[in-house]
């Protein structure tokens, strides 16, 4: 699932980096010199000519999701034993995003995204020869919203606090099994109906951006976050809360 959409970042950033006509427009020797007002930036050239910014970005990216989950017995009736999901164990993801940043200030920036976000944990048997291992991938549309608080110019150093509203779509089961003459056999089955469709991650993150130009830049941010509501509908037998490490990594334009 994520080999297409990989090859397809990959490409436009070999586009942006190796398109000529495009590398004509970056001005390395930009000099950022004064910020007016709230929103406009000051540039000057290599030649002198001075550019007004208006200090927005706009961005797109990926990230590296290192997910795993809280887990409880469900108090009352539904509840049940954990059993062997106690042994469930972190799983590698990848997500991806884009958005929009609003300068405030000289220190504070408003952001806005929306996201295809993917967030799992795994378990591998270690008591069966015939039972492997499963995945589950949880599959959102998520919109954060983020205050930025920043130092810096050209390099920028910046911590985030914010929420992202989450629209469940579908949690992705894969199961590896042995059968009779020890093949394996995969399996991959997508769920929706036990899932809570509505979720809310806080967000907090400190990372860097760097702009390599009057035009375009790269940021690179690692971010934790934390779901706010149980995942699971009330009928199910246990209480869980999604968490994660994102490491968020894409190209930004100045506006």
């Amino acid at each position: 699932m994520n080999a297409t959409p990989s090859a397809l970042f990959a490409i436009l950033f070999f586009i942006i980096f190796g398109a000529p006509d495009f590398l004509a427009q970056i001005d390395t020797s930009l000099v950022q010199n004064s910020q007016e007002g709230d929103s406009t930036i000051l540039f000057t050239n290599s030649k002198g000519k001075e550019i007004k910014k208006t200090g927005d970005e706009f961005f797109v990216g990926t990230s590296n999701v290192l997910g795993y989950r809280t887990l409880a017995v469900r108090q009352g009736l539904f509840g049940e034993p954990l059993g062997f999901r106690e042994n469930e164990r972190t799983l590698w993801t990848r997500s991806f995003e884009l958005g929009y940043r609003v300068l405030m200030n000289k220190t504070l920036m408003m952001e806005l995204g929306a996201e295809y976000n993917q967030i799992g944990f795994q378990y591998t048997s270690g008591e069966t020869d015939s039972f492997l291992l499963y995945k589950k991938v949880k599959q959102y549309i998520t919109v954060p919203i983020k205050a930025v608080f920043q130092w810096g110019n050209t390099f920028v150093i910046q911590g985030s606090v914010g929420l992202a509203a989450k629209m469940f779509l579908a949690s992705q089961f894969t199961s590896i099994v042995k059968d009779e003459f020890d093949k394996e056999i995969e399996t991959k089955q997508t769920i929706k109906d036990d899932y809570n469709y509505f979720n809310v991650d806080a967000i907090v993150n400190f990372g860097v951006r760097w702009n390599l130009s009057r035009n375009i830049g790269l940021y690179f941010v690692p971010e934790f976050r934390y779901g706010l509501l149980d995942t699971y509908q009330k009928q199910q037998p246990h209480v869980q809360h999604n968490y994660g490490l994102y490491v968020r990594w894409g190209l930004h334009w100045l506006m």
